[in-house]
């Protein structure tokens, strides 16, 4: 019965890591270098007298799974059905590190490939966080083709609105620590993946805003608004004329539903940095009122570089908060408008 098991458990490595690769149409020589890899290690294992029975079988199903993509007669479900019954986690883990393995051999990740990943989650029913941090790993995100920040950050269209907040804030906070890591691979993956979290927040914030528009007659109790605009001052490319041109950037537009809070994030290499924060419509930074303007001193970072969060939180009361943070060294200015 064990035997049995394990000569299952093998053919389900072997065809799943063959879907991966042929997803996206196209079987990469470098993927198939991954399946082959497995099958020899796999042959290793077992005695010399039936080593090249055992070769043989795990080989006909890279055939089996080829014939069946012709005819478009394979699944993934199908693939895996049973699999929590011929193989323990360590040995699931196993199957899904090689699917990893094979999806990033070519050094591309498409969006395909990211669906049936996250499907073979669902199937060898894998914690949910284990498996992001396994795929945070091995797909990092600067090797994305065509990005699906939702599936990126393992959003589903199932879960609800407290489930998405919640995954966002624990994503965000993981993330943020890694901004100032000492390894710039680790820095750049952070800096991405928090551009990511805040658009895919503000997108899921608009979307409910719709479903729930403020304005609904049937609201006895007005939703208060946003009296004001609020942004910063930065320096613009000008691809047209070639140049940097300093623009006023909107952060919380005026008649925007209180309370709201942005967090975002800027990056300097530099141990000072001047701010602007203004209120106003206008991104002409002429025509808008400078509210704070002030040149920060930081240390000298370890990282070389340092990853300022900026907050702008707008309370019910009209009460307009600033906080801007030095991630590394923890220095924090702070500002309230009333």
């Amino acid at each position: 019965m064990e035997n049995y098991k394990k000569i299952l458990f093998e053919e389900m490595v072997v065809k799943s890591a063959m879907l991966v690769s042929a997803c996206d149409y196209n079987l990469h020589p470098d993927e198939a270098y991954v399946i082959k890899t497995w099958i020899i290690d796999r042959v290793d294992t077992y005695p010399t007298s039936i080593q090249n029975e055992v070769k043989d079988r795990l080989n006909a199903y890279i055939t089996e799974v080829y014939i069946a993509l012709s005819n478009n007669e394979v699944d993934m479900q199908i693939i895996l059905d049973g699999v929590e019954i011929v193989s323990n986690l360590k040995d699931r883990l196993e199957l899904f590190q090689v699917c990893l393995d094979v999806a990033s051999a070519d050094g591309k990740v498409q969006e395909v490939e990211l669906i049936l990943i996250h499907k073979i989650i669902e199937y060898l029913k894998l914690d949910a966080s284990v498996a992001r941090s396994l795929i945070e790993k091995e797909l990092p995100i600067s090797n994305h083709v065509d990005l699906n920040e939702n599936l990126v950050l393992g959003i589903s269209s199932t879960m609800l609105d407290e489930e998405i907040q919640e995954l966002l804030r624990v994503q965000y906070r993981k993330w943020n620590a890694r901004v100032t890591s000492t390894s710039s691979d680790i820095r750049d993956q952070a800096e991405q993946m928090i551009h990511i979290i805040a658009n895919v927040k503000k997108l899921h914030n608009a979307k409910k805003e719709k479903d729930n528009p403020s304005n609904d007659s049937s609201v006895d109790n007005a939703v208060e608004v946003a009296n004001c605009s609020y942004g910063m001052i930065e320096y613009i490319y000008d691809k047209e004329h070639n140049k940097w041109v300093k623009e006023n950037r909107i952060v919380i537009k005026k008649g925007t539903p209180l309370p709201h809070e942005v967090i975002e994030m800027i990056y300097i290499t530099e141990n000072e940095f001047r701010i602007s924060l203004t209120e106003g419509e206008d991104s002409d930074p002429d025509f808008v009122d400078k509210i704070y303007n002030e040149k920060i001193l930081l240390p000298n970072s370890v990282s070389g570089r340092h990853a300022i969060e900026i907050t702008y939180k707008y309370n019910t009361n009209q009460i307009m908060q600033f906080r801007i943070k030095d991630l590394e060294s923890g220095i924090t200015k702070k500002l309230k408008l009333h």
